[in-house]
């Protein structure tokens, strides 16, 4: 008797359910709960005095939220020299869902990081069908202090961000992948038979036939690899990882003849067109951006031995960095030309370990893919062409790590297999590479809890170097700007001159000391600090302009009018340097002169009444009663209780000219 179809049993169906620990959800919790608890005090950190301000806090842009006009803006603009629309649009989302502070991107960086970890353990779970392997490569990923740099700086959004969109890509191409096999396995051609023939006697591809879902993915993986260039162009090697993946874990390049296995290559080489022309265009449009931005350091700054000394001397620190996170800094300043030495150990390294993954490929091919993952990945940031003044960066190992990771969990497993440690001992050693990993992560991000901490710490790293000094310098700079701000005047002179004990040649720091001395009522030493800040900068107008109102006050009417003078010089529009100028010429009788200067301070500052009465003033002791008259009810019209306008406007008659 023929049984119903639900008793019937597959092969599959008597296999015992795995427990509860061993199911990708319950991994995937897991990852997830301890990569928000490890990464959460993020979202209680303020923006930092690193790039934050262009990318987010003073830029107009941003801060208007997501618009039709902001959008194009993102399109088209090279601003903080990158293109990069699709991270600006996610700032400008960061507005629009929760407001102007720091919490809220915060919390996007790290649920993107925490997407990255589950996509990357999708991914390799898919590519492989390894679960355990592939939870401790997302592991290492989640975990690693390397990768605090990337999640906890609201400006690397576009890290997190076009790693996000490189594993949907990677996910795609799998699927893609098993998609072509399932073309393979099946045939291309369809049945020939009336119900699957159209009109011209050519086969209909229905909506099962395998080739259709094989396009999709296709595409879906074109899109995503857009989308992740238009938020970070460093994905332009992406196309060359796919490769990878083809020899490992895709296994595609089929053991042939030498002749089949180079067609074999090149068709798989032309199957990644479409990714390699965005690459092209990607390169293309950041080599204009960084340019027009100039972030980009001449031959004349680094030349060509410096940079590829950098190179690979970087790449090996790379390694140290991954194997041994310490000393982390938000900046590794570039020395200019490394030692013989360092270069010379530097390239045996880097080029033994090229040729022990390539000689190993065959038996371990998870070392070559691994490996050259990370040389690739790491190619368009490595310094060859050097934007910035840094050696290296903690950001630019988010992507590359994952090859050294893959690495790692497949090598690792088999070097314990060959010692009999079995799957206990296994559990034990990857167990305490993740603590390690999480002890020295929790560690590293307090180092991101404020600007002060942020350059504190690079600076106890670094030794004290001049370029990071200078950040720290223009942090006190700001906080004593922000004290003269509130009125808080003792507070902010501390911080100014905190910030000139770190830099002694900052103009800036010199004139606004002056300005919160000369409000103290401190004179004669406000004086001194803004003849320091021209002498370090003599096309300081602002300077000038201060210390001509300093001059004023103490009586030395020719000196002020000489730096008022230059002031005007180098800043023509400058309706306050105008002002204060024909201020003085009025006070010595020169009343013509000081028309000429009141009418152009009216003129770059229309709306301020004060001016006009001080033109009106300056025109009534010429005689020109008339002109002076519209001066007056100009200002009245601008502020009707202005009391100067009031009273020269009922005095009769008119002033009279001076002599």
């Amino acid at each position: 008797m023929k049984l119903p179809l639900i008793a019937q049993a597959s092969p599959t169906d008597s296999r015992p359910r795995p427990p509860l620990y061993a199911r990708p959800w319950f991994i995937s919790l897991l990852l997830a709960t301890v990569t928000f608890l490890v990464f959460r005090q993020v979202t209680t950190f303020p923006f930092v005095e690193f790039d934050d301000q262009d990318y987010v806090v003073a830029n107009a842009r941003v801060q208007g939220g997501l618009s039709a006009e902001n959008v194009v803006w993102a399109f088209g603009a090279s601003y903080a020299s990158n293109w990069h629309p699709i991270t600006w649009i996610s700032h400008m989302l960061d507005v629009e869902l929760f407001g102007t502070e720091a919490a809220g991107p915060h919390l996007v960086n790290l649920l993107l990081h925490l997407g990255n970890t589950l996509l990357l353990f999708a991914f390799w779970r898919q590519a492989t069908g390894a679960l355990w392997r592939s939870a401790f490569v997302a592991a290492l990923f989640a975990l690693h202090p390397l990768h605090v740099e990337s999640v906890a700086w609201i400006s690397e959004r576009k890290d997190v961000l076009s790693t996000f969109f490189a594993l949907l890509t990677l996910l795609a191409y799998v699927r893609y992948t098993r998609a072509i096999l399932a073309v393979e396995t099946t045939g291309t051609e369809p049945p020939q038979d009336p119900q699957t023939t159209g009109t011209a006697g050519k086969p209909v591809e229905d909506a099962a036939s395998p080739a259709r879902p094989a396009r999709f993915h296709y595409a879906l993986a074109v899109g995503w690899f857009a989308l992740g260039l238009m938020s970070k162009p460093m994905l332009v090697s992406l196309p060359l990882l796919l490769l990878l993946l083809d020899y490992w874990p895709l296994h595609r390049f089929a053991p042939q003849s030498a002749r089949e296995a180079w067609m074999g290559a090149w068709a798989l080489i032309r199957e990644k067109i479409p990714f390699f022309g965005f690459s092209a265009a990607s390169c293309l449009l950041t080599v204009i951006a960084q340019d027009q931005g100039g972030a980009v350091r001449s031959l004349a700054r680094f030349s060509l031995n410096a940079r590829f000394g950098n190179a690979l001397v970087a790449y090996a620190r790379y390694l140290g960095k991954t194997l041994w996170p310490a000393q982390l800094s938000l900046l590794y300043p570039h020395p200019g030309h490394w030692p013989v030495a360092s270069v010379f150990l530097a390239s045996l390294l880097l080029a033994g370990l090229c040729l022990l993954a390539w000689r190993a490929r065959r038996r371990f091919p998870y070392a070559l893919t691994g490996w050259y993952w990370f040389f690739i990945s790491l190619v368009p940031v490595i310094g060859l062409i050097q934007v910035g003044e840094q050696s290296m960066a903690d950001r630019y190992m988010y992507l590359p790590s994952i090859g050294l990771f893959a690495a790692a969990a497949w090598g690792g497993a088999e070097v314990l297999a060959g010692f009999g440690i079995g799957r206990a001992g296994a559990v034990a050693v990857a167990g305490l590479a993740l603590a390690a990993c999480t002890v020295r992560t929790m560690g590293q991000l307090p180092c991101w809890r404020d600007t002060e901490s942020l350059y504190r710490h690079a600076l106890a790293v670094t030794g004290n170097n001049p370029g990071i000094q200078r950040f720290l310098a223009f942090h006190y700079y700001n906080l004593g700007n922000a004290a003269k701000e509130a009125g808080h005047l003792e507070e902010a002179i501390a911080n100014y001159h905190r910030s000139m004990e770190l830099d002694p040649q900052s103009s800036l720091a010199h004139n606004n000391l002056g300005m919160a001395l000369q409000n103290a009522g401190r004179l004669q030493e406000a004086i001194p600090e803004y003849f320091r800040a021209i002498e370090l900068s003599p096309t300081n107008a602002n300077a000038r302009n201060n210390i001509g109102v300093a001059l004023a006050a103490a009586g030395n009417l020719d000196e002020a009018i000489r730096q008022f003078s230059e002031s005007v010089r180098l800043v023509p529009n400058n309706p306050g340097a105008h002002n204060n100028l024909g201020a003085l010429l009025f006070r010595q009788g020169k009343f013509a002169e000081a028309v000429t200067e009141y009418a152009a301070a009216a003129r770059l500052a229309p709306g301020n009444p004060a001016v006009h009465d001080n033109l009106g003033d300056a025109l009534a002791r010429l005689g020109r009663t008339e002109e002076a008259t519209a001066c007056y009810r100009r200002a009245l019209q601008l502020d009707p209780n202005d009391p100067v306008a009031r009273k020269r406007l009922s005095s009769s008659p008119a002033p009279k000219p001076g002599p």
